[in-house]
């Protein structure tokens, strides 16, 4: 969610600065504050509870009689771990699309369109499209993996699940957080697979972190590093300096991607 909202703010607000480093931290704390209080509930309730005929004693989540606090608790972690999320994520994702279809980051070169060959329009339908088959793949990446998971935990709470299921609970708790987890490493493929630019930078920032120096003048420092996957991003989308006014603290560079002139970026 955060890295869709960083997006949001670099492509449909590209005057603002992007997200500093204290903000940055500031995310990351209070992303850890929430984690931890939402977990809470469910690291007090965890009870020691002995199964002589499978494995001994086992830690499980054990409510008892308190039907109400399990239901409400499943409830709030369905609709901040999931809904708010997953609406953040597809209000930023479908305004960025929106952002780069109706040409608004362009409008700078709208005079010039008239001018563009069949082949230049061409190539620029097939970047729009390639752009929006990604952004909805993100989503329904999100959705695909995250559903299994807080579905089953839901139904849990209510005590609504299917008997089958009911009978081997931790067999399929384990295969749902499997799967939500595996979205952490489906971001980095469906880059790599629909977007060009990324795989090209993605190897040249390979090539500089295995040279072990720091260069003066570089095509990629530290700072620059960092930009990487939203350099790659603008690139994919033909947003160039001569589509936008960008900052004075921000220029393009001979290859092609946006760097910084100021430390403060």
């Amino acid at each position: 969610m955060a890295i869709a909202i960083d997006r949001f703010i670099l492509i449909v607000y590209p005057m603002k600065r992007p997200i500093q480093k204290v903000h940055a931290l500031w995310m990351i704390a209070l992303n850890i504050t929430l984690a931890t209080a939402i977990s809470m509930p469910m690291f007090l309730m965890q009870k020691l509870v002995d199964y002589g005929n499978f494995c001994g004693q086992f830690c499980t989540e054990d409510w008892g009689n308190n039907e109400f606090g399990r239901s409400t608790y499943g409830t709030v972690v369905f609709i901040l771990q999931f809904v708010v999320p997953l609406i953040v994520i597809t209000f930023c994702y479908t305004m960025i699309s929106l952002k780069l279809n109706k040409g608004l980051l362009v409008k700078q070169a709208s005079k010039h369109a008239s001018g563009l060959g069949t082949e230049q329009r061409r190539l620029a339908l097939q970047r729009r499209l390639r752009t929006n088959r990604m952004l909805m793949a993100m989503v329904g990446v999100f959705l695909c993996c995250w559903m299994p998971t807080v579905a089953f935990n839901f139904l849990r709470d209510y005590r609504w699940l299917p008997s089958f299921v009911a009978q081997q609970e931790y067999l399929f708790g384990i295969i749902t957080h499997c799967i939500s987890m595996s979205s952490t490493v489906w971001n980095p493929c469906l880059y790599a697979l629909l977007n060009e630019q990324f795989r090209l930078a993605y190897v040249d920032l390979l090539q500089y972190c295995r040279s072990g120096q720091k260069r003066c003048g570089t095509r990629y420092t530290d700072a620059r590093c960092s930009r990487l996957v939203s350099n790659a991003f603008l690139a994919n989308n033909s947003i160039t300096e001569e589509n936008i006014k960008l900052p004075n603290s921000v220029r393009r560079s001979k290859h092609g991607d946006y760097t910084a002139v100021s430390s403060s970026l």
